[in-house]
This record gives structure tokens, C-alpha cells and sequence, in this order.
């Protein structure tokens, strides 16, 4: 009979704890929080859908995002709006309201903004003066707000070539190195019906480096319709653009890479990313990770479609370009996709299914070490109305800033729309900079610069104490050779990887690069259907290591031998060690030696 009530409560107890982990897992919704309006003074009519990018997102160097995009409000000229949020511990910290950025005075209409920072913090936003015929391409300079702004100026030169709303599917883009701008844009040229040549023009800080200059293709000229433009800097004063092509030889558009030298302004190659493809190719955006050293980390993502339509990437690691990966929310048609580089990985968002009236935004995350590409996690959830266009830039701190339009607020009034922002909170980066006092025998470390800091956990001699200041007192029985082991944990509960420091007879010693023993991550997506990535740091230990996946009752369904410590991350399938798949539920996992036991944690599978 007690075994009988023990086995009732045990059942009871794993199904409380299910519910707990499964309610407490999807109301955190993979980190993604946030879901707030941008416009508020300029209501409704926000980044209409008939745009193919009317809106812009970056992060400057004091992590401080900046959004700018179209005023369609009915019986209003088309306007320009900027809003920017500072970081604080609620990562909400935005503007008391929307500043008007575009020319105040003008009867004219503006659209298709872009903005980008410069290391100094100085920022550049260039929009598109739309008529019929004759529209120019205008630039405002400013400091961290547009309040401060320098001068508003003309980009493009006036007569002749000109810009025009009729100019279907392009857009503008800007990048920043070092002190300079370069600013991308489509022109209409009377003299070749049809085309639509990219021209450029390059600032140093304030002032123009260059006129404005053609991109000219080899065997083409200026024959042809260059739209969907994204740049990004590299390294040694490289320029990436991508764009989508569209001329004779392929009318349904190939996505194009052109490197450009911005200190000379020439172009020095220009690459058919798509040589063999007979869909649509369309909307591509481009990331990059500058190295000093060797190649520049490429990743573009662009839209393919004939019948239904995919997101895609490609990426160039080590100077050749890798096969295009899908990237999709299972069945799903999938578009509009866009690109950030976020430390060890690249992050995408993208709308599925592609323009439907419920279409909502998915994230997929690539580890550039190991090459895994993660699930699809859905970022907005709703009925009846669409989230969509997403739009992303990543900050210092690896948090991820999402802007979107949705209709959720007037969802029967077509093209009445409003921009929304949200954030994936990452954890944060382990602490450093560790000194020892040995005449009070206090250890500190620098204070994390998260604003959402909650407080450290230190490991000493298999004691975790909780701190939340920078120091721990070791105490009177310390030696002279220890091993300390520090996290960092954020408001919202997330724990950095632990930071391991040794003092030894010489003083303190960082022990670069190695992580503490049998160190196991949250695993990511969770809650998850189909697979998940578990990190896990391992150097400096006796191998092999195993990650032990078991299930509430304490039975082990799947292990992993882990043979040597190049491998960063477990990724699991939810299926057994019999190959066959685990019933729904929680899971725990733990990374153990022969000898020793790391922590336990839990994740959700869900079929």
C-alpha cells in the first residue's frame, strides 16, 4: 500500500512538474519578449505591405537602437519617423515618442528610409523624395537622436537620372567603416527604357568622398534593373552589396554580390550567387563578420519561389560559398527573410507562411562552429491578423532587436498597419578581468555591463554563494592554489557560462578559454518538436565525456560520448538510444566523466 501511494505521489509529482516546466517554457517564449508599438504619434497606415522595405533598424556602438520608417496616414504627405531606445534593465527604454525626420516643410513625399551609425555615434538616414518623375534621393545626418541633427542634404545629384515611386521593388541601404558612409540607391535613366542601374556615393564623416557613381556590369553596362538592395562592411576597407539582377537573360532576377573598395570607390568583383536558378530570386539581405585576417564570414539570405515560395541562405566561411540551406517553419511557405551576425552565431527571422493573412514570424538560429542549424521558433503568435517583414539588427550584448508590421489593430482596414518591436534577450557573457587581493584575500572581477544584471553566483570548493557586487572574500583558510568559477545572471533568471580563474604563488591567472568542468547550457529552442541544441564546454578534462538525457523517472533514453573537446554542442532529435522517438514530456540532462557529475537541467519535448 505505501509503495502503492509512493508511485501516486511520484506520478503526481512528475505530471506538477511537467506542467510547471511546459507553462513556464512557453509563457517565455524562447526569450522573446517585448511585442510593443513603435509609432505612436504617427497612427495607423505604418510600412505599407506595397513597400518592399519602408523601414530600417540598426544599433549603434553604445547599444542604443534606432528605427526609422513611412507615415502613410490618409490625407498626409508620406513622411519619414524615427524613434530610438536606449538600454536599460527592462531593454524598453524608448523615446518618449516618434520625431519627425524627414523635410518638415516640403509638400513632397518621402519613403524608403535606411539608417546606419558610425563608430564616432554619428548616425546617417537617407530616404527617397517620391514623385512621378524627378525624385531625388535626401540625407540627414545627426547625432544620437534626430534632435541633434547636423544638416539635412541631397544625395543624389539633381537632374537627368531620377527616382520615382513607379520604380517597383528597390530600395535604398547604407554601411558604415570606420569614419565613412556609403549609401546605395537605384536609378531611373530616361535614356535606357527598362533599366534600373545601381548608383552609389561614398562620405567621409560628413562631407561627400565621391559624386555619385554608376555600378557597371560586365557585357551589360547599365542594362539592367538592379532592386533589393543590402550592404555590409568587411574588413580592409571592403563593401558588400547584395541585390537582386533582373535583365534579358534572366527575367525572374539572379541574386548578385558586388565588393567594392571604399577608400577608392572602385568596384573590384562582382559574383552571380544564383548562376543555375530558373525561380523567382528576390529579396536578399546581407550580413557580415569582418576578419583582419583571411576572409571575411559572408551569410545572405534571400526568397526563392515558382509555385510556393522559400527562404534560403548562403554562406561563405572559409572563401567558398556553402549549398543553400532552407529555412523554414515545417511545411510552411517562408519569405521576406533577413540576416544578423550575432557572435557564434547568425541569427534569421523571416514570415510564414509567405503574405497570408495570418502570417506570423519565425527565428532560426546557425552555429558557425559547429555548422547546426537550429529549429524554428515562432517569435509572434496570433488569430485573424498577420505579423510580418521582419527586419533585424543585433547589439553588443548578442540580444537580438526585431522590428515587424502587423494589422492586429485594425485588422479589416487594408494597409492600416503599425510597426512593432520585440528582443531576444540572450544570456549574458561570462565575467572577466579577475584580480586576487592576497592581504584580504578577496577575488574580484569587473562588473558586467548588461543594465539587466541581477547578480553572480561563485562556485568556491563546491559552494555556490549568491553575490551582487563584484567581489567574494575567500576567507582566512585560503591556499595558494584555487580554483574559482563566477556566473553572471540576468532579471529575467538566464546564467552566463561560468568563467574559471586559478590563483597560484604568482597572483591570479585567467585560464583563457576554458570553461569550467562538465558545463552544460540551456538547450535551445525549448520547449522543442523536432530537434535541440544542448552547448556544452568540456576542455581540459579526461575524455570521452557523456551527455546523459533521461526522463522523469530517472531512466536513461539517450547518451552522447563526447570524444575530445572541439565539440561545442549536442544537438538532439528526441529520439532514444533504440532509435525510436520519446514520448512528450520533460527531460533532464547532465554532462558526466567517469568520475564526476556536472549539473542537471530540464527541457520540454513536445511531438
Amino acid at each position: 500500500m505505501k509503495n502503492q501511494n509512493f508511485g501516486k505521489f511520484i506520478l503526481l509529482f512528475s505530471l506538477f512538474v511537467f506542467c510547471l516546466i511546459l507553462f513556464s517554457s512557453r509563457s517565455a517564449r524562447s526569450e522573446w519578449k517585448g511585442d510593443i508599438r513603435v509609432n505612436v504619434v504617427s497612427d495607423g497606415k505604418q510600412a505599407s505591405r506595397g513597400a518592399d522595405c519602408p523601414w530600417s533598424i540598426s544599433v549603434d556602438g553604445n547599444n542604443r537602437v534606432h528605427v526609422v520608417w513611412e507615415d502613410r496616414r490618409q490625407g498626409r504627405p508620406l513622411r519619414i519617423y524615427y524613434r530610438g531606445k536606449d538600454p536599460d534593465p527592462t531593454w524598453m527604454k524608448w523615446d518618449f515618442s516618434d520625431y519627425e525626420l524627414s523635410i518638415i516643410d516640403s509638400v513632397v513625399i518621402f519613403g524608403h528610409p535606411s539608417i546606419y551609425p558610425r563608430r564616432d555615434g554619428k548616425l546617417f538616414s537617407v530616404y527617397v523624395e517620391e514623385r512621378p518623375f524627378g525624385g531625388e534621393l535626401y540625407g540627414s545626418w545627426f547625432a544620437n537622436h534626430p534632435s541633434r541633427q547636423i544638416k539635412t542634404d541631397m544625395v543624389s545629384s539633381p537632374g537627368g537620372h531620377y527616382l520615382t515611386f513607379s520604380s517597383s521593388g528597390w530600395q535604398t541601404t547604407i554601411a558604415a567603416y570606420e569614419d565613412m558612409f556609403i549609401t546605395f540607391w537605384p536609378y531611373v535613366n530616361p535614356e535606357l527604357p527598362g533599366s534600373l542601374p545601381v548608383y552609389y556615393k561614398i562620405y567621409d564623416k560628413d562631407e561627400p568622398l565621391t559624386s555619385e557613381q554608376p555600378i557597371i556590369f560586365p557585357e551589360r553596362g547599365l542594362e539592367y534593373r538592379g532592386v533589393n538592395l543590402s550592404a555590409s562592411a568587411g574588413s580592409n576597407d571592403r563593401i558588400y552589396l547584395v541585390c537582386r539582377i533582373i535583365c534579358d537573360e534572366f527575367p525572374r532576377g539572379h541574386i548578385f554580390l558586388l565588393t567594392l573598395n571604399i577608400k577608392n570607390g572602385l568596384v573590384t568583383e562582382i559574383e552571380d550567387l544564383t548562376p543555375n536558378e530558373t525561380r523567382y530570386c528576390r529579396f536578399p539581405y546581407i550580413a557580415v563578420s569582418p576578419r583582419k585576417s583571411g576572409n571575411d564570414l559572408i551569410f545572405i539570405t534571400f526568397e526563392v519561389s515558382n509555385i510556393n515560395s522559400k527562404a534560403l541562405f548562403l554562406s561563405n566561411i572559409s572563401g567558398v560559398w556553402t549549398e543553400p540551406m532552407i529555412l523554414s517553419a515545417g511545411d510552411k511557405t517562408s519569405g521576406y527573410p533577413c540576416v544578423a551576425v550575432n557572435g557564434d552565431f547568425v541569427d534569421f527571422v523571416y514570415e510564414a507562411p509567405k503574405d497570408a493573412p495570418d502570417g506570423q514570424i519565425y527565428h532560426q538560429r546557425f552555429n558557425t562552429i559547429t555548422g547546426a542549424l537550429s529549429d524554428a521558433v515562432q517569435v509572434t503568435n496570433s488569430t485573424g491578423f498577420f505579423n510580418m517583414m521582419p527586419v533585424i539588427a543585433a547589439d553588443s550584448f548578442h540580444n537580438l532587436h526585431l522590428i515587424y508590421i502587423t494589422n492586429r489593430e485594425n485588422p479589416d482596414l487594408l494597409g492600416d498597419e503599425e510597426v512593432y518591436y520585440s528582443i531576444y534577450d540572450s544570456p549574458p557573457p561570462a565575467p572577466n578581468g579577475f584580480e586576487f587581493n592576497r592581504e584580504n584575500n578577496v577575488i574580484s572581477w569587473r562588473d558586467n555591463s548588461e543594465p539587466d544584471i541581477s547578480h553572480y553566483i561563485v562556485d568556491f570548493n563546491g559552494r555556490d554563494t549568491i553575490l551582487y557586487d563584484n567581489h567574494f572574500e575567500i576567507g582566512s583558510s585560503c591556499f595558494d592554489d584555487f580554483i574559482i568559477s563566477v556566473q553572471a545572471v540576468d532579471l529575467s533568471g538566464q546564467e552566463s557560462a561560468p568563467a574559471l580563474y586559478r590563483s597560484t604563488l604568482i597572483g591570479i591567472r585567467e585560464i583563457a578559454g576554458v570553461p569550467r568542468s562538465l558545463i552544460v547550457g540551456k538547450n535551445y529552442p525549448n520547449p522543442f518538436n523536432a530537434s535541440t541544441s544542448i552547448p556544452i564546454s568540456a576542455r581540459n578534462m579526461t575524455f570521452p565525456l557523456y551527455l546523459e538525457i533521461f526522463d522523469i523517472k530517472g531512466k536513461i533514453v539517450k547518451t552522447f560520448m563526447i570524444s575530445d573537446a572541439a565539440r561545442r554542442e549536442i544537438i538532439w532529435n528526441g529520439r532514444s538510444d533504440h532509435a525510436k522517438y520519446v514520448s512528450s514530456g520533460v527531460y533532464f540532462y547532465r554532462l558526466r566523466s567517469n568520475t564526476e557529475s556536472g549539473k542537471t537541467k530540464a527541457m520540454t519535448f513536445i511531438k
